[in-house]
């Protein structure tokens, strides 16, 4: 059987706990849903609700997930895409200011890699056209010391799989303690006994499934592994029970999680290629290394390169990928509302996507494999 590193997720925990969800987030309200997409899609309708219009837009970033397309079509408002900075996770403040209207409810932000994405001219610029911030915090280690918000934010996150806390189902939003927003407060799906035990195997299929030997066989099966395409969220349902026994268990366990030794081999793999044309994306991000990340991501020199390697990488299983691969507008099964696929509309987001590679960014990556990712990278 041959072995293959997993893109990216930490083993799941499957000790239980009792204590309630909200005293690790306090002071902020924490709300929980079944998905981080049903998540995301609350914190657009109370952000509708708090600032109704008869035409709503919410602003996206032009690259990043379907499911940000998907909760905002629930909510019948218009996705407006917003080109990213140049190089750049966050969004381009040029481009941004353009496309505030006096119909924008909300724009979200994404933490792509954990990095972040809000810099404060952005804040000041959507303060002074009274609009939500929502970040979207699904690739983010959220820890309770280091969220910074206002009370015209929201904090979106979810425990998906493969995210940096997960239960591989739910979601939640942080809302500030004072902020006046109505969020649908859903008590969590009735549990059994079949759901818990059900639950349990499904944690620990997980846990076995990513396991080298075992994800090396998965990645043969025609199961959609890692596949990215659109689908239209039905309803916002609440989180499973048997599912938030085993959350706070997992969140105090990520808090603990200390990435500084992996990264610091990263940014010196990293380090000599700038001279060649290599963005460490994280290294410019975050320097003083603040942030923790889920996957490490570099812009290769050209789209070429990247392609290059990534295909080098994949051959030799070592869990490189090029992510969403493409802006929101070209993922298949995208809403003709998103605006027709034009590659010179967001030119930023585009170039980011053809050069992009993410790499594997977990407990577990030993000297030998970074010895691979480093012959990957150079054998061009």
């Amino acid at each position: 059987m041959s072995r293959a590193l997993r893109p990216v997720g930490e083993p799941i925990s499957t000790q239980q706990s009792s204590q309630e969800i909200s005293t690790f987030f306090n002071p902020f309200k924490t709300h929980l849903y079944a998905s981080g997409t049903a998540a995301l899609a609350a914190a657009v309708g109370a952000a509708l609700q708090h600032r109704p219009t008869q035409q709503p837009e919410v602003l996206l970033p032009a690259y990043g997930c379907p499911s940000l397309v998907s909760a905002i079509i629930f909510n019948q408002a218009k996705p407006v895409l917003v080109d990213l900075a140049k190089n750049k996770i966050e969004l381009d403040s040029d481009d941004l200011a353009t496309k505030l209207t006096e119909n924008t409810v909300a724009v979200i932000s994404v933490d792509l890699f954990g990095l972040p994405s809000v810099s404060d001219s952005h804040r000041q610029l959507l303060r002074q056209h009274n609009c939500t911030l929502i970040r979207d915090c699904a690739q983010a280690r959220v820890l309770p010391t280091t969220i910074t918000s206002d009370d015209s934010e929201l904090i979106v996150i979810s425990f998906g799989r493969g995210k940096p806390v997960s239960v591989l189902t739910g979601g939640a939003v942080l809302q500030p303690p004072n902020q006046p927003f109505k969020l649908p407060h859903l008590a969590a799906v009735t549990d059994t006994f079949a759901s818990n035990l059900l639950t349990r195997l499904k944690l620990e299929v997980y846990n076995l499934a990513i396991k080298p030997s075992i994800y090396g066989f998965l990645e043969h099966l025609p199961i959609g592994l890692g596949e990215t395409r659109y689908s239209q969220l039905e309803e916002i349902g609440g989180m499973p029970k048997p599912a938030i026994r085993y959350l706070l268990t997992n969140l105090n366990r990520a808090s603990t999680v200390d990435g500084s030794a992996l990264r610091q081999d990263y940014e010196n793999l990293f380090s000599p290629k700038t001279s060649q044309g290599w963005i460490d994306l994280c290294q410019q991000s975050d320097p003083k290394r603040t942030h923790h990340l889920l996957r490490y991501a570099v812009l290769a020199p050209s789209k070429a390169i990247r392609d290059k390697v990534l295909a080098t990488a994949q051959n030799q299983k070592l869990g490189f990928t090029a992510l969403y691969g493409q802006p929101i507008p070209h993922i298949a099964g995208i809403p003709p509302i998103v605006g027709k696929p034009d590659h010179s509309a967001h030119p930023n987001a585009t170039e980011l996507a053809e050069r992009l590679l993410t790499l594997p960014f977990y407990r577990g990556i030993s000297a030998t494999d970074l010895q691979q990712f480093s012959q990957a990278i150079s054998l061009l």
